[in-house]
């Protein structure tokens, strides 16, 4: 028994087609050994050069993914080897199209990561404005008190944590100076006192 099956070339080149998704792309599918040859454009510059190079070695080159420079553009050409067949599938795209995608990824992420690096040194800038600087003007009015420094007062302008902080440590330097004072009086009166026994 003989079975003869006859496939369509118009349905092939249907098929070849839908690897198409540039106009300056194309596919094509050879048999260098039989020079059986069956591609989307069959005049165009890229698929003649693609050609001739395939029909030189006469062996398929099996898988590989190779660049091509055809006048001034550059192509990505795509080799799939079928073994049962001892067809191969080469599809071919300019190298501009397929890197613009990734080029704009590219400046996505540049974008982004400039974006993050901004929105980092801000918070850090508003930390630093809004907890450290504050914490370091109490620290250092701490200093001046431990030096003896009692005419101290500080203020904050915004109404959180730290204003019932400056407002507690005002109050605290107020009443020490107070107690100092009383002390301070009550030496005075104890020496007036023993000079007036004396």
């Amino acid at each position: 028994f003989i079975l003869l099956v006859e496939l369509s070339n118009k349905s092939f080149a249907d098929s070849l087609l839908s690897f198409i998704n540039h106009k300056q792309s194309g596919s094509m599918l050879i048999n260098s050994q039989q020079n059986y040859i069956l591609a989307t454009e069959q005049n165009n510059d890229v698929t003649n050069q693609i050609l001739k190079i395939k029909l030189m070695q006469k062996t398929n080159a099996g898988n590989a993914t190779t660049t091509m420079k055809v006048g001034e553009k550059t192509y990505l050409v795509l080799n799939k080897k079928s073994e049962f067949l001892n067809i191969e599938l080469i599809t071919y795209i300019p190298t501009e199209q397929v890197y613009n995608r990734i080029r704009k990824y590219q400046q996505l992420f540049i974008g982004f990561s400039i974006v993050s690096v901004i929105v980092m040194v801000s918070f850090s800038f508003s930390t630093h404005r809004m907890i450290h600087k504050p914490l370091l003007k109490l620290v250092n009015s701490f200093k001046k008190l431990q030096e003896g420094t009692m005419n101290i007062f500080i203020e904050h302008k915004h109404n959180d944590e730290f204003q019932y902080l400056y407002k507690s440590f005002n109050a605290m330097v107020s009443k020490l100076g107070e107690l100092i004072d009383q002390v301070y009086k009550q030496r005075i009166y104890a020496q007036r006192a023993e000079l007036k026994q004396l």
